[in-house]
């Protein structure tokens, strides 16, 4: 191992030899050398910062692209969701009779009717229009509960909004009022591929 004492002696003796040298030679003389020493120190250092400054740029690229891939599967997240609820609602089309049609369907297909159905109860809201029904039927659990998983189940999509079930008159018999809603878009929904 190199002694650090005598490593700076030898340094400061080689520095004291330089100069002296200089002294007694002339500066003139060393002139072309250590311009030609200085431009190559340069040289060398801007050569040695090129790689830094260039692994800087690549980084700084790298969190750039980074960032705008995790800004794509966002986006591709988002556009998987809205697909996903564009296929459950109803088209613009269907808003005058959709929500009533879809009501008095899934009421036969559960052998069930309606005493009443209202109608529909309108409100627009950010390019979407909310629909609710409310209807009123007599039946007993039995036929009540498959109803209500259809109404629940049906695509387009269709939301049990309310449900008051009252003791009928007659033995298992319930008086069920049941507000229905659905939501429809003002226009098509559809993304752009």
């Amino acid at each position: 191992m190199i002694d650090p004492r005598l490593a700076a002696s030898s340094l400061i003796e080689e520095v004291s030899f330089i100069f002296g040298l200089l002294k007694a030679k002339g500066r003139k003389r060393f002139e072309r050398v250590l311009l030609l020493c200085a431009g190559l120190l340069l040289a060398g250092a801007m050569l040695a910062s090129a790689p830094k400054r260039k692994l800087g740029v690549l980084q700084a690229r790298l969190l750039s692209v980074q960032a705008i891939a995790q800004s794509a599967d966002s986006f591709e997240q988002a556009r998987l969701q809205f697909d996903a609820a564009a296929a459950v609602l109803p088209g613009p089309e269907s808003k005058d009779h959709f929500l009533t049609d879809a009501i008095v369907e899934t009421l036969r297909s559960s052998g069930l009717t309606s005493e009443s159905i209202q109608p529909p109860e309108e409100s627009v809201e950010a390019g979407l229009r909310y629909q609710k029904i409310t209807v009123s039927l007599q039946a007993g659990f039995a036929q009540l509960l498959p109803w209500l998983a259809r109404v629940e189940a049906h695509r387009p999509y269709l939301h049990i909004s309310s449900l008051d079930v009252v003791k009928g008159a007659g033995v298992g018999t319930y008086s069920v009022s049941a507000g229905i809603s659905t939501i429809i878009p003002l226009q098509a929904l559809a993304h752009g591929d």
